[in-house]
């Protein structure tokens, strides 16, 4: 699949889970939650990465701190050998 559609078809998904979350989100155990809040994260860094490898200005009110590269951020939240597609 193309990634257009796939953001296309995330965003339209996410909708459907934002409002899931707030009415049957309770249900969810800490590990659930602590996943899906960690693959937000890695969205939300990598979107910061294509915004500046597209010369835009990132404004993104979860800065990155200065002194750690995404790439070490990215280790820090899911480890070393962990996949972002477990």
């Amino acid at each position: 699949m193309d990634i257009v559609p796939m953001v296309h078809l995330f965003i339209e998904e996410g909708k459907e889970l934002l409002q899931r979350l707030r009415t049957e989100g309770q249900i969810l155990s800490d590990a659930e939650l602590k996943r899906l809040n960690t693959q937000l994260q890695l969205l939300q860094i990598e979107t910061g990465n294509v915004k500046q490898k597209k010369g835009l200005a990132s404004k993104s009110p979860f800065p990155l701190p200065n002194d750690l590269p995404p790439e070490n951020i990215t280790e820090q939240l899911v480890g070393p050998s962990s996949r972002l597609h477990s």
